[in-house]
């Protein structure tokens, strides 16, 4: 939903017409305002942004939604646990893997024990 400057809902045919000159101008396919919607989102996803900027952004209501556009992005969960790589005194990103899968094992040993 757009508003004019006095807070009035822009009616189809008032976001139409800028929507179509600058596609025209810019030489692109007819668009609509839902695909530079998601074109927006996606952009934002694929340089880094954390999900819960577009979220906000976009007005959803949950971040399920938001992480579809997650898939853009395999280089952020990559590059966060190559900061544990860096050798900040938090060891390096495999130990605390193996320790997590120990954790993990040890938890599901005393689970059994505890049945």
């Amino acid at each position: 939903m757009f508003c004019d400057a006095e807070g009035k809902v822009l009616s189809d045919g008032k976001l139409a017409r800028p929507l179509i000159r600058a596609y025209e101008a810019a030489e692109l396919r007819p668009i609509g305002w839902h695909t530079c919607r998601h074109s927006f989102a996606s952009h934002l996803a694929m340089r880094g942004v954390p999900m819960k900027v577009p979220q906000e952004l976009l007005g959803h209501a949950s971040i399920v939604t938001t992480m579809r556009y997650a898939h853009l992005a395999p280089h952020v969960a990559r590059d966060a646990v190559r900061l544990l790589d860096r050798g900040h005194g938090c060891g390096n990103s495999r130990a605390i893997l193996s320790g997590a899968a120990i954790s993990a094992r040890s938890g599901e040993e005393m689970a059994k024990i505890a049945a």
